[in-house]
Order: structure tokens, then sequence, then C-alpha cells
């Protein structure tokens, strides 16, 4: 079932392209997925994509420090096979920022310190 809502999802965007039926397309794509949901997520991709999500706000913070870096460093017209070089150093600096700073700030215990300071704060 999961196959077939993709497929006609797939074939909807390519014969009537992406913006006659994007709600339909985009509507049977999410249903395709959560119908394998299980097999999905119990993979390798599965636990990748659980780690993008919970990294995902401080991708959020980090992305435009990461991208201003690249800009001061290459420039903002940069050859084309600069922009492929820049574009690959971005996603993997996000990536790795992104990574530690949930590590550091999110889970580590900078978080659990200024959470008991802050608890302790208020109680007073």
């Amino acid at each position: 079932m999961a196959i077939t809502l993709l497929l006609v999802a797939i074939l909807l965007m390519y014969i009537n392209g992406p913006s006659e039926y994007k709600l339909l397309s985009v509507s049977l794509i999410v249903i395709s997925i959560l119908c394998i949901k299980d097999s999905i997520f119990e993979s390798k991709l599965g636990c990748f994509l659980c780690h993008l999500g919970n990294i995902s706000y401080s991708t959020y913070l980090v992305h435009i420090v990461v991208l201003s870096f690249l800009v001061n460093y290459v420039g903002k017209n940069p050859s084309p096979v600069q922009e492929v070089f820049t574009l690959i150093i971005y996603v993997f600096g996000v990536y790795l920022f992104s990574t530690v700073s949930y590590k550091k700030l999110e889970v580590g215990k900078l978080n659990i310190y200024l959470r008991n300071s802050l608890y302790r704060f208020i109680k007073v």
C-alpha cells in the first residue's frame, strides 16, 4: 500500500508538475512514510534521521554562524568549483557543530548546571 501511494504521488508530480497537486502529493508521501515508519526507524538510516531531528534546534542556531564564516572566507562571488567545495564544507560543518552543540549544550553537563541554577534562582 505504501509503495502504491508513493508511486501515485510521484506520478502526480511528474505528470502535472509539482505545483498542480502539491498538497495531494505531499499528503500521499507522508501517508506512505507513516505506513512503513517502523521498518524505516529501526534501520541505520532511521537512527540517522532521528539524530538529525534531535540536533535540529542546534542546527537552527549554528547554521548562520558557519555560513557567515564561509562567506567571509570564500567571498561573495566564488567560482563554481569553490561553490561545490563550500557547500560540502557547509553541510559537514553545520552537522559537526550542531552535534557538538547538542551534546554539550542541550543534553550535556552545562545544560544540567544551568537548569539547576535556574531552579534555585526561582525557588529563592
